[in-house]
């Protein structure tokens, strides 16, 4: 066997990360009992790009005879490497986060003439791929196995629109080195690249696929993110579980999004508000959510929850002009903390960290923050935030204060910021 294939077994019997894509679909198929064997058009011809059966021998002879080549392969020959086996490719996600029925839907669309369009060669360009080499004990090449790293969407039409029969697919192949002795990581590094990078042109790959195959590949921005996550035992899309970079599963909350911060931990959010206030925001968010007052939120850090701690973290524990902060990181912090923990004069119930999420009223973190927060923020500052001479205070902050200037300005829509002012309640 040249082109290494067994639609019997969902697991390559060589490459611990690969899984076989018709596998996939048939079990998907056949345990939702759905009949596939309906069809639908498919104008696609092949015909003019030569079979990768009929050069198998001669690439094995010549491996470095061949570059980039576009070839007609089988449905049934193709593998994809998966996070649940420590791959990059989130394949088997697909059953699961209804791939398999938006396909379908997608067949269903209908043409001017009021026909179903089916599978339209012209909508669908060619699949893309790797060839990993096989090795004998000499360290020559005896097989090899197709690897597709972009087309996952592509493949479920293609099967779909022919009955869920085995189909020739277009693929671009790519060739790893001929290197006996090189590395699993490094292949795995090649083909999650460019498998990352078109992740990040597709509108159809979630953020978490992003966040893993960018990790996955190597990229600089998300490497830093997901260690900076680790050294803090926060979770995203399951990413640390997978890895092994859990150190106690059961006590580790998951982040829900990652939205401004997969840039690297030196630019967007971080840069913006600073890597310190970042880092303590999801510091106090974590120490929340495993508090037993939060049972209800299972350990979920919601990402609205995490910028408004940072904002607040930005603008009342940093000097704004010459002014020194209005309190340091361990006061807000407390506060924080006995505002989700125990009820407060505002909130006749423990807040919860969901009730931080944005909604259409409130879309500015920072009118959140104001709604929420700032006055018994302000209370707060009276009640335990000694002046310098260390004597108690007799005003708050009010709203002509430098920092709490700056924090309603960085509301951009004004009557966002005005209504955020009047909620606020510093005047009363």
């Amino acid at each position: 066997m040249i082109i290494f294939s067994d639609i019997t077994q969902k697991d390559h019997s060589i490459f611990t990360d690969l899984v076989n894509n018709e596998f996939i679909f048939n079990d998907y198929y056949s345990k939702k009992k759905v009949d596939v064997t309906q069809t639908w058009p498919d104008d696609s011809d092949y015909s003019s790009y030569p079979h990768i059966n009929d050069i198998a021998d001669d690439i094995i002879k010549n491996p470095t005879k061949y570059k980039d080549i576009t070839v007609r392969i089988n449905s049934c020959d193709v593998y994809s490497s998966s996070t649940e086996k420590g791959g990059f490719d989130r394949v088997e996600d697909l059953p699961v986060n209804g791939g398999y029925e938006k396909a379908t839907e997608s067949l269903k669309i209908e043409s001017f003439d009021g026909k179903e369009r089916g599978f339209i060669s012209a909508n669908c360009p060619s699949m893309n791929g790797f060839i990993r080499w096989h090795y004998d004990g000499k360290g020559n090449i005896c097989g090899m196995t197709i690897v597709k790293n972009m087309g996952n969407h592509r493949f479920i039409l293609k099967k779909r629109a022919n009955g869920g029969k085995t189909t020739e697919l277009l693929m671009k192949l790519h060739f790893h080195p001929v290197d006996s002795k090189e590395s699993f990581t490094s292949i795995l590094r090649r083909e999650s690249d460019s498998h990352h990078t078109d992740a990040q042109n597709q509108q159809g790959q979630t953020e978490e696929q992003k966040a893993y195959s960018g990790y996955k590949s190597g990229r600089k921005e998300y490497i830093e993110l997901i260690h900076f996550l680790r050294d803090l035992q926060i979770d995203f899309s399951d990413i640390l579980k997978q890895e092994g970079m859990l150190k106690d599963p059961k006590n580790t909350p998951r982040l829900t999004s990652i939205a401004k911060m997969n840039g690297g931990i030196n630019s967007g959010i971080f840069k913006k508000l600073g890597f310190d206030n970042m880092k303590w925001a999801l510091e106090t968010a974590k120490e929340i959510a495993l508090h037993p007052e939060q049972a209800e939120s299972l350990q979920v850090i919601s990402h609205s929850a995490v910028m408004c701690f940072a904002n607040l973290y930005y603008y009342f524990t940093n000097e704004l002009g010459d002014q020194t902060p209005l309190m340091n990181k361990g006061d807000l912090k407390f506060f924080l903390l006995s505002t989700f923990t125990s009820k407060t004069k505002s909130w006749s119930s423990v807040m919860r960290l969901s009730d931080l999420n944005q909604s259409a009223a409130q879309k500015d973190h920072n009118v959140v923050n104001a709604v929420k927060f700032l006055r018994d923020l302000n209370d707060y500052y009276i009640a335990e935030i000694p002046t310098k001479a260390g004597a108690r205070r007799k005003n708050g902050f009010g709203t002509e204060n430098v920092a709490i200037k700056a924090f309603f300005n960085s509301i951009t829509d004004v009557l966002q910021r005005n209504f955020a002012i009047n909620e606020s309640r510093l005047g009363v």
